[in-house]
């Protein structure tokens, strides 16, 4: 393997495998929506599918899903948008919240 390509797995192996503390209570609050949301569809197909493997299958999707978008978030917090937020100027302060820049100094 070239050295490069190892680096660059190095790099995704510590970055997706290290836990990621939640940085703020607004991205915590938008897993939950993922998780509501999944649960909803969930009984949902248990509501309307009859008893059967494809129906054991669909659940585990659901359940892999809502891991994938958790990682998601969890990994990639500082991507994460807050639509209607100006946070032009705002540092997180690593406590969940944000501060401007003037108040830190």
């Amino acid at each position: 393997m070239k050295q490069e390509r190892a680096k660059i797995l190095h790099d995704q192996v510590n970055l997706t495998l290290t836990n990621k503390p939640v940085a703020d209570f607004r991205i915590q609050d938008k897993m939950e929506v993922i998780s509501i949301r999944l649960k909803q569809v969930g009984h949902t197909m248990i509501q309307h599918c009859p008893d059967s493997r494809e129906l054991s299958i669909a659940l585990t999707k659901l359940q892999e899903a809502r891991m994938f978008a958790i990682a998601a978030m969890a990994i990639h917090q500082d991507d994460i948008d807050f639509p209607g937020e100006d946070t032009r100027g705002l540092i997180k302060t690593g406590e969940g919240r944000r501060i401007d820049e003037e108040e830190k100094e």
